[in-house]
């Protein structure tokens, strides 16, 4: 739910705001994130920095899956509607630098997990075990199981790269401008943030 105001002018708002993973999209919307046709703006960031905001969006039709409920009816119907969403991409030079940083510390744990799989189970390489091919878990005791080759995935770490510093964030109020989406969903984080302490 979202609620602003706009100079002093109530400007209700009553829709959804969300971020989406790029890397766990389709085909079809990582091909839209890499195409360059972005725009690029000066904005000021929560220090009193300019920097540059490198964005673009869309109206895009979502297909949403609903149940529908009628009476005297005991299961509900299934019912597929199409409805318009915005979806806002834009490009951090600090997030990329963030990511990349994030995967090395995956990549040296998993690389570490390879050469001495006995150190680590199924809790303690989380996050490093999905950049090795061919690790398997024991189901009752979480050990990885013996006798596999393991290697590094080479492949999803260059597919990962490609996606660095990007972040999408979609939302149902197809007239907010790029920046006021970025100034909403920051305001989003701010609030878990705050719950979080």
């Amino acid at each position: 739910y979202l609620n602003g105001d706009n100079k002093g002018d109530v400007n209700e708002r009553d829709g959804y705001v969300y971020g989406q993973s790029i890397r766990g999209a389709d085909a079809a919307f990582k091909k839209w994130v890499l195409e360059a046709d972005y725009h690029t703006d000066k904005i000021t960031d929560n220090d009193g920095n300019t920097v540059t905001f490198r964005h673009k969006s869309r109206i895009f039709p979502k297909e949403l899956h609903v149940n529908v409920t009628k009476p005297g009816r005991k299961k509900p119907l299934k019912k597929t509607v199409t409805i318009d969403q915005k979806q806002m991409v834009y490009y951090s030079e600090k997030y990329a630098k963030k990511q990349r940083c994030d995967r090395e510390v995956m990549i040296e744990r998993a690389k570490d997990l390879i050469k001495s799989p006995k150190k680590y189970d199924k809790v303690t390489s989380a996050g490093s075990a999905s950049y090795v091919l061919n690790i398997a878990f024991n189901k009752n005791t979480g050990e990885i199981v013996e006798g596999k080759n393991l290697e590094l995935n080479l492949e999803k770490i260059e597919e990962e790269k490609k996606y660095d510093g990007y972040y999408s964030i979609v939302t149902s109020e197809l007239n907010m401008s790029d920046l006021e989406i970025r100034e909403v969903y920051r305001g989003l984080i701010n609030i878990e943030d705050t719950f979080k302490i």
